[in-house]
């Protein structure tokens, strides 16, 4: 049984990743991301990838496969702030595009690193 917190962090991601893919332009403009034809295809790629994420984790059944669902987007979101930070430097991304994306990397990675060391007191719980 997973905890809310993992459910409602698979439903956002896969929520926005759908979103992204179905509604990429009215998606972009939301968030007030710059848009052309040709850029519309990696917003599509994140898109499809995060709603895999999301679908991964919602579909996860015991506590070692939320673990690593946990993980992988953990580490994918990591890239990603390495990404965005990149962007921001090399000036391909500004603001307010550069904080929405930040903010909302960050707070997938604040809820995922809580919800894994959840995890991990559940099982020490366990173990004792």
């Amino acid at each position: 049984m997973q905890s809310l917190t993992t459910r409602l962090v698979a439903g956002a991601r896969f929520l926005l990743g759908f979103s992204v893919l179905l509604l990429t332009n009215p998606m972009l403009a939301l968030f007030k991301f710059p848009t052309s034809p040709i850029s519309t295809y990696p917003y599509r790629l994140f898109g499809v990838r995060d709603a895999v994420i999301g679908g991964l984790l919602w579909t996860a059944n015991t506590p070692e496969l939320v673990k690593q669902a946990l993980l992988v987007g953990t580490l994918i979101d990591s890239i990603d702030l390495l990404s965005t930070c990149a962007a921001v430097l090399s000036s391909d991304l500004v603001f307010p595009a550069a904080a929405w994306a930040v903010g909302v990397i960050v707070l997938f990675l604040a809820i995922q690193l809580w919800a894994l060391s959840k995890l991990r007191s559940q099982r020490g719980a366990k173990i004792q």
